[in-house]
């Protein structure tokens, strides 16, 4: 059999791809180097010239569709008229929004055997949405909207308690429960913020809205 010969970074890609099929298939867990070699057809030691274990592999993947994930938001947050509270809520608008199966893998988390990826996934949206909502933040304190010494700070608290308090695998709220925490996470941003009262009902508003939505889909 001949090897077809590819570029370093157009065979990483490729290696990247079909370990993100696998883990999203059969989960991390469950998932083996042979299998993602044997998919791949290369040689095992082509493998760990790229990757030294699954785990860094595992790594890759998810930061390249982070990564991706924050490109498409940074396009919609182009707009110079958009202020820090509009950007915010652009943001959250597009990761509420239907994403192409390729690049959709928030939906993969949740599943059974892929527990190690889910995590490795928390952390890095923490370290990736960071530097973007931290920077909005600033933009708010530049425009008078926003007070705080802190806004690096307040990005990773409030990333860190959304993800985990919403997070469906951790916790299942009933539908008066989850909004009466959004509720409290509005009062949080604009006490943290020291922002007007009711900048950021939009939170709760969305919130209501969508599950108005997906009971009329029902």
């Amino acid at each position: 059999m001949v090897r077809v010969l590819k570029q370093p970074e157009e065979r990483k890609a490729e290696i990247m791809d079909i370990a993100w099929s696998l883990f999203s298939s059969k989960g991390y867990e469950e998932t083996s180097v042979n299998e993602i070699i044997e998919n791949t057809g290369i040689a095992k030691g082509t493998f760990y010239y790229y990757f030294k274990s699954k785990e860094e592999i595992l790594d890759a993947v998810i930061e390249r569709n982070m990564d991706r994930q924050i490109e498409k938001l940074k396009i919609s947050l182009n707009d110079k008229d958009l202020n820090a509270i509009e950007k915010i809520k652009t943001i959250i608008v597009k990761n509420h929004e239907p994403q192409d199966d390729c690049d959709n893998f928030v939906d993969h988390l949740h599943r059974k055997g892929n527990f190690v990826m889910h995590y490795k996934s928390l952390i890095q949206s923490v370290k990736k949405y960071t530097p973007l909502i931290s920077d909005i933040i600033k933009q708010g304190i530049n425009e008078g909207i926003f007070k705080t010494d802190y806004p690096v700070e307040i990005t990773e608290f409030l990333l860190i308690g959304t993800n985990f308090l919403f997070d469906p695998s951790i916790f299942t709220w009933s539908k008066d429960e989850y909004i009466s925490k959004i509720k409290l996470i509005e009062d949080v941003i604009e006490t943290s913020l020291r922002t007007e009262k009711g900048a950021f009902a939009f939170l709760s508003e969305m919130t209501e809205q969508l599950y108005q939505e997906n009971e009329g889909m029902r």
